[in-house]
């Protein structure tokens, strides 16, 4: 049997492949977090009216996205929350008067752009409120160690503008999660598929909760349902 010395291979060899070893961990262990653009949307909608928006995390780097905590700052005297449907991973909720939280994680980081939610405000007076970002938490897919994403802050705005309609394309009946003036079974399935995250939002978040807990679910089809039926109203 033919035994191998490690002399064979010379020290100086040796020597250079640990070295080659240790500056690929140390490069591996240090590699800096991602990067990315954090989006407010804008938009517009008479008094009287909704305005939707999105807040997006776009363009962001390998490892990719983690976890966030993002506080969306309105003005009150302006516009009022009215819903939110947060994106896959995500929660969101109304924190105050002035206040919508998004929070989110997932097990696997995500690259490029990400919906975390898509926010809907009733109109209550005409004027304008810029929508700030506050970042809590913006962490990348690191496993073990989630690093900070060193992120540019894209704020938007909603502007209110005189009149009593929806905006062009919406409408304000209960159930109607494609916006287009009824409710029926087709708003269910659009619900559904929201649930199943097999589509990312709805066209009229606000209209498809239809139990008015501000969330988007499979109970909100039962009862989108229950009104195409006639059993409720």
């Amino acid at each position: 049997m033919r035994s191998f010395d490690i002399r064979t291979f010379g020290a100086g060899t040796l020597a250079a492949g640990v070295l080659a070893l240790a500056a690929v961990l140390l490069a591996t262990t240090n590699a800096g977090a991602a990067s990315g653009t954090v989006r407010m949307g804008s938009a517009q909608a008479g008094t009287g009216g909704q305005a939707t928006v999105n807040l997006t995390v776009e363009n962001v780097g390998a490892p990719g996205l983690g976890a966030w905590t993002v506080n969306v700052l309105y003005d009150p005297e302006v516009i009022s929350f009215a819903g939110c449907v947060a994106g896959v991973g995500g929660i969101c909720t109304s924190l105050g008067d002035d206040t919508v939280r998004v929070v989110g994680a997932l097990a696997q980081g995500r690259l490029g752009t990400t919906t975390l939610a898509q926010i809907t405000f009733d109109c209550n007076v005409v004027g304008g409120s810029d929508l700030g970002i506050g970042l809590e938490v913006l962490a990348d897919g690191t496993l073990g160690d989630p690093l900070p994403i060193d992120a540019v802050i894209q704020q938007g705005r909603v502007t209110c503008t005189e009149g009593t309609s929806p905006p062009p394309g919406q409408s304000t009946v209960r159930g109607d999660a494609n916006c287009d003036g009824r409710t029926n079974s087709i708003d269910a399935a659009i619900v559904l598929q929201r649930e199943a995250r097999l589509i990312d939002s709805v066209p009229c978040p606000r209209n498809a909760d239809a139990n008015r807990d501000n969330g988007i679910s499979s109970l909100d089809a039962v009862i989108i349902l229950q009104i195409n039926a006639g059993l409720i109203r």
